[in-house]
C-alpha cells in the first residue's frame, strides 16, 4: 500500500474544515467513552433550559441548589444541532417556581453561570442563538407579509 503525504500550506477554509473535524472527533469519542463506560448515568437529573447565552444559562430544575454550587451538565440542543456540550456552572440565581400537586414536588428557576467551558462550544452555542434568532424574525415576518 502506497501513502502520499501533502507537502505545503493550508488555506484558511481547509484549516477551518480539518480543525472542524478534528473537534467532531473528539465529541464523538467523548460520547462514545460516555455511552460505553455508564458515565452518561451519573447525570441523576435532568432540567429544561428556558435561555441560554454564552456566558450562561437558566433552566428549570427539579433539584433544590443553593447559591454557590457547582453543577456538571451536558446540555443538548435540538436534534439538527446534535452536539452535546459539557459544561460546568455555578449557581448564581435560584427561585421555587412550581408546586406539582400530584407529587408535591417543588421545581426550581437557577441562573448559572458558565465557570467552565470550552471556547469552541461558546461560541457554538453563541452561533445556535443567532441562528434561532434569525429563524424567529423570517417567520415573523412571513407572518406580517402572508
Amino acid at each position: 500500500m502506497e501513502s502520499q503525504l501533502y507537502e505545503g500550506t493550508l488555506d484558511h477554509a481547509t484549516r477551518m474544515v480539518l480543525e472542524s473535524i478534528v473537534r467532531l472527533e473528539q465529541k464523538i469519542d467523548r460520547l462514545c467513552s460516555l455511552l460505553f463506560s455508564g458515565e452518561f448515568h451519573k447525570y441523576k437529573y435532568t432540567g429544561e433550559v428556558v435561555n441560554i447565552s454564552g456566558g450562561g444559562l437558566r433552566l428549570v430544575s427539579p433539584v433544590n441548589l443553593s447559591k454557590g454550587s457547582y453543577i456538571d451538565m451536558c446540555i443538548f440542543f435540538p436534534p439538527a444541532y446534535n452536539n452535546p456540550f459539557f459544561v460546568i456552572g455555578e449557581v448564581r440565581k435560584r427561585k421555587a417556581i412550581i408546586k406539582e400537586n400530584d407529587t408535591n414536588r417543588s421545581k426550581y428557576l437557577l441562573g448559572v453561570k458558565f465557570v467552565a467551558i470550552d471556547e469552541k462550544d461558546r461560541e457554538a452555542i453563541i452561533r445556535y442563538i443567532f441562528r434561532t434568532e434569525r429563524q424567529k424574525l423570517r417567520e415573523a415576518r412571513l407572518e406580517c407579509d402572508g
